[in-house]
């Protein structure tokens, strides 16, 4: 008896508290059609927040439509403001702390969109864009029952997995003839031991179809070395020189060019042809 009646205390408590919220935020736009500021959600906010963080209540609130609730937490108001800035922080990170949410209770309620929002707001802070971020990319793995977290994963799992992923060899290209060379080899070498000519029998006017490769690329590539980049500059460094230097002798060329030269009346330092 006892346990059934704190169950029945708690769902009544979840469900005033479910109420109230939705008021709030229905309070809210109401003030903010008027011109008012909206301060009932930020009136509830430190007596909310820690009852929706129990983790023993989250499943019920979850039950009763928390999610529709905190996405009107969310949502921009009427004249496309944006909530609160401690109302955003403090959902925000509310819905991460969230474990396991069903992808219907997504769907239905419809917060992913008023997380995108958020996302995408050109005045929303960094900090809350990316929790944001980090939202969708986890209602993105539920949604499309991608397990696997790879950002998180390191550079030793991401090889270990590559390799495990790695396609085996098949019959067809581990396939060999007595003399050990591999059997694909033979097809290529025997069309060009054969010197067919046309006319003759086995002879094919058209393209051959390109045979599939039986490799896995899984070592990534490493970027350019320090040593790479410091030669990449000296060699930049020399072409810039080379330029200065060329562009300094054709100024000289220049000046030399337009210099006056004194003419003699004596007929001195004059070339005959």
């Amino acid at each position: 008896m006892g346990r059934d009646s704190e169950k029945t205390e708690d769902i009544g408590k979840i469900s005033e508290i479910v109420c109230d919220m939705q008021e709030a935020a229905e309070e809210d736009i109401a003030l903010n059609c008027n011109g008012k500021p909206t301060i009932e959600k930020m009136c509830i906010l430190p007596s909310v927040i820690p009852l929706l963080r129990k983790h023993y209540l989250q499943s019920m609130f979850l039950d009763f439509g928390i999610l529709s609730v905190l996405k009107m937490w969310l949502a921009p108001l009427p004249d496309q403001s944006l909530q609160p800035l401690q109302v955003r922080e403090e959902v925000l990170k509310l819905l991460l702390e969230y474990p396991g949410i069903d992808k219907s209770l997504l769907k239905e309620s419809g917060i992913g969109k008023a997380v995108m929002f958020l996302y995408e707001h050109p005045k929303e802070t960094r900090e809350n864009k990316k929790r944001a971020q980090m939202l969708i990319d986890k209602w993105a793995r539920l949604i499309y029952n991608k397990a696997i977290d790879y950002s998180a994963l390191c550079k030793e799992e991401r090889t270990k997995r590559d390799l495990g992923l790695m396609p085996k060899r098949s019959d067809f290209a581990e396939k060999r003839n007595s003399s050990g060379i591999d059997f694909i080899d033979d097809i290529f070498s025997a069309g060009r031991d054969t010197h067919l000519c046309p006319g003759d029998k086995g002879w094919v006017s058209r393209a051959r179809v390109p045979m599939a490769s039986n490799k896995a690329y899984i070592f990534r590539p490493k970027w350019k070395d320090e040593q790479d980049d410091r030669s990449s500059k000296k060699q930049f460094a020399g072409i810039g020189k080379v330029t200065k230097n060329c562009v300094v002798s054709k100024r000289r060329k220049q000046v030399l060019s337009n210099r006056i030269v004194p003419v003699s009346i004596d007929g001195r330092n004059m070339t005959f042809y």
